[in-house]
């Protein structure tokens, strides 16, 4: 009996494993190099001895075009020589392994993905992703503004911090959260607009940064200062008419 048992959890296994096969791989396509999962294309940084300081990362790939782009990998870029960074938006008319209804579309920079990138200066990123992971820009020198996309909802720790030439942040209707650090120190003169109501935000997010202004539309202006968190910055508020 014990026997047969075993037999079976080792067939079981198998054929775990073989289908795991069928959609579980890695591929190279324009220099980079790619894990796909389930229909789902994750960048793992420039293959070897690839050298590009304008990165574009497609949201489809000729290795298949059903697949699509879902995220960048932790420390995939990190300490590169990028100058540049566009990830396109792409929404995926087909994925077998997913519901119809879903959404499929890039959602996430992992942590310290373009981390001490001293060089880069302009980050397109695309509608609907929902998280920048903790460290994912952390000590990005060069970088002087960047605009957060709609429908992003989490800026996680430190996701900024020592960038210290940022001068110029905007946040747009759906952010949920900033994570402790980060903003920490940005550039002195940095402005931060919100559209969005406030977010919860986990401890200090402006260290090291002395004259910051904080762009918040009117219609939630009043949340903001009467927020436990928030109001203590109620001397940085300005309002904006949208």
């Amino acid at each position: 009996m014990k026997r047969t048992v075993v037999i079976i959890l080792l067939m079981l296994l198998l054929a775990v494993v073989l289908t795991g096969c069928d959609y579980s791989r890695e591929f190279t396509e324009d220099g980079l190099n790619y894990w796909c999962w389930n229909g789902c294309v994750i960048v793992m940084g420039f293959s070897e001895g690839v050298i590009q300081t304008d990165l574009v990362l497609k949201g489809r790939y000729d290795y298949n075009p059903d697949y699509y782009l879902n995220d960048i990998y932790e420390s995939a870029f990190e300490g590169t020589e990028i100058e540049s960074l566009r990830i396109e938006y792409y929404k995926a008319e087909k994925n077998d392994f997913a519901p119809s209804d879903t959404i499929l579309t890039f959602e996430i920079i992992r942590r310290r993905a373009f981390a001490e990138c001293k060089k880069l200066k302009n980050v397109e990123l695309p509608y609907g992703m929902h998280t920048i992971a903790e460290q994912a820009f952390f000590g990005c020198v060069s970088l002087q503004r960047i605009e957060l996309p709609f429908g992003l909802k989490q800026v996680e720790a430190q996701a900024f911090a020592n960038c210290e030439n940022l001068q110029e942040v905007f946040i747009d209707e759906n952010l949920q959260l900033i994570g402790e650090g980060a903003f920490n120190n940005c550039a002195d003169n940095l402005t931060v607009q919100l559209k969005c109501p406030p977010p919860q935000i986990d401890g200090e997010i402006f260290q090291g940064v002395a004259n910051f202004t904080l762009r918040v539309s009117a219609k939630y202006f009043e949340q903001y200062v009467n927020h436990s968190e928030w109001g203590k910055y109620i001397e940085h508020m300005v309002t904006f008419e949208e």
